[in-house]
């Protein structure tokens, strides 16, 4: 009898991706019924209906773990900002303001048309009350266009999702990876690479007023000379090193003077190479006194 059935080994994975969300995934491996004769017509007619069977398992459970949860997921939270008396350049400095957006139930084909007059890859989309849902991007509108994925597991399930999609909420990334105008442009970064986004959508008080891609970000590396080197002016000054200069050419910093302390020395490279647009440091420090290899007592 344990030919006539088919046949499932494999196990359900829940992995978190925010403090909002989770992806549900179900990995394994099937064995056609009948034998060889199963096998046979596995490719024509079996494997359709165990690949149907598996994405219906798993999208009546994640309807079942999202109504125990009880409300639908909302926007990650913003990264936390770096407000401390190293200077960096902010997002409201680099964002674009006007931001283009598309309603919710809007329809792909008008979704794409603004994008493309925009020239634009990606757009927030809202509701009828102007709040975020998600991000639409020209790689869900392709998902449309192309054929639909074959396979099981939550990849899989969200491209046929994007493929079946008929309006901009059907297609959207949800929840929209967020941040706020006085973060840094440094935490941006770090969320585009730990997201794997493009952009995120700048939210203030809970309005969105712009958005940062990655274009954007590389203006911290473009950073004029005379910024980074009033950057660096205000670390020396914060830290009441006034005997030590610096001198900026096409973002290499060269660090000249006197300070009290070897460690001292040692650390005003590494603080100032954390400044936004800065390519390296070179030093010519002097110091006073040696805290790092203190002079043994004699007796």
């Amino acid at each position: 009898m344990r030919h006539a059935f088919l046949r499932f080994d494999g196990a359900l994975e829940l992995e978190p991706v925010s403090s909002s969300a989770s992806l549900l995934a179900l990995t394994g491996a099937y064995e056609p019924p009948l034998g060889a004769v199963g096998v046979a017509i596995d490719s024509t007619v079996l494997r359709d209906g165990a690949e149907q069977t598996a994405q219906h398992l798993v999208t009546q459970l994640s309807r079942v773990l999202s109504a125990t949860d009880g409300d639908q997921p909302s926007p990650a939270p913003p990264p936390a900002t770096d407000q401390g008396s190293t200077p960096g350049m902010r997002v409201h400095e680099v964002m674009t303001s006007e931001v283009r957006m598309v309603t919710a139930t809007a329809s792909l084909r008008a979704a794409a048309a603004t994008l493309f007059a925009a020239g634009i890859s990606g757009m927030p989309v809202v509701g009828d009350d102007g709040a975020l849902i998600g991000v639409i991007t020209t790689a869900d509108l392709l998902a449309r266009q192309a054929p639909p994925a074959m396979g099981i597991g939550a990849q899989v399930a969200d491209r046929r999702r994007r493929h079946d999609a008929v309006t901009a909420a059907d297609a959207c990334s949800s929840p929209a990876i967020v941040v706020t105008p006085d973060a840094t442009v440094r935490d941006a970064a770090r969320h585009m690479l730990d997201h794997d986004v493009a952009r995120l959508v700048v939210i203030d008080r809970g309005a969105i007023v712009g958005i940062v891609s990655r274009h954007d970000v590389l203006a911290a590396l473009l950073r004029a000379d005379d910024l980074i080197a009033a950057a660096i002016d205000k670390v020396l000054r914060d830290r009441d090193e006034t005997a030590v200069t610096a001198a900026v050419s096409d973002g290499v910093v060269t660090l000249t003077g006197a300070v009290g302390l070897r460690s001292v020395a040692a650390a005003l490279p590494r603080i100032v190479s954390g400044l936004d647009g800065v390519v390296s440091v070179e030093t010519n420090l002097r110091w006073d006194t040696d805290d790092v290899r203190p002079v043994a007592p004699t007796h």
